[in-house]
């Protein structure tokens, strides 16, 4: 289960609010590096006029172990370690502007804040929403990540429809994670 964290501020910047929120979408940075809401008119756009413009901060796993998920992410999708605390509740890996942050499943302060995570039920059942890491060689990073312990869903394949080339992989938690080439608008082809 992936969660989002959001921090709002007021103009001035006094209040601050922070919050963990399950978002019911899949995040392809591919898709988001060509999206602009300024090419979509029935979007509303804020950027310009309030001067509020969003940023990914980090996206967290929520795993039973956080330095073993910080080692295997490391390993097995080739991120650069960043950082693990003292406590191994929360570490780190960078991912070009946004972090990759991991911590326990189970922990008081989130708990209390927000209800107890809820976990898919079997490999059949899966969470609202889908991280995709994106590779230049799909095939060799779907390789390198089962040589280091994914579990291999679905081998690299071509998706005509949209324009990438996708495999499935589950993480030691059971995450369900895509890997995808960078989506080739139709001229491209």
């Amino acid at each position: 289960m992936i969660y989002i964290l959001s921090t709002n501020t007021t103009k001035g910047g006094i209040r601050i609010v922070s919050e963990l929120t399950a978002i019911p979408f899949k995040i392809d940075f591919a898709v988001e590096q060509r999206f602009s809401s300024h090419s979509h008119p029935g979007l509303p756009s804020i950027s310009a006029s309030t001067g509020v413009k969003p940023v990914l901060g980090y996206a967290i796993f929520y795993v039973k172990d956080v330095a073993k998920s910080v080692d295997f992410y490391a390993k097995a999708f080739g991120y650069n370690f960043r950082r693990l605390d003292e406590s191994h509740r929360w570490g780190k890996l960078e991912s070009g502007q946004t972090t990759i942050a991991f911590t326990p499943k189970h922990q008081h302060e989130t708990d209390e804040l927000t209800g107890e995570l809820q976990v898919p039920k079997s490999d059949v059942h899966r969470p609202p929403m889908e991280l995709c890491f994106i590779y230049s060689d799909v095939d060799a990073a779907f390789k390198r990540a089962v040589e280091n312990g994914a579990v291999a869903v679905r081998e690299p394949e071509d998706k005509k429809d949209w324009g990438q080339r996708v495999g499935y992989v589950r993480d030691i938690d059971g995450m369900l994670v895509r890997m995808g080439s960078y989506v080739k608008s139709p001229k491209e082809d």
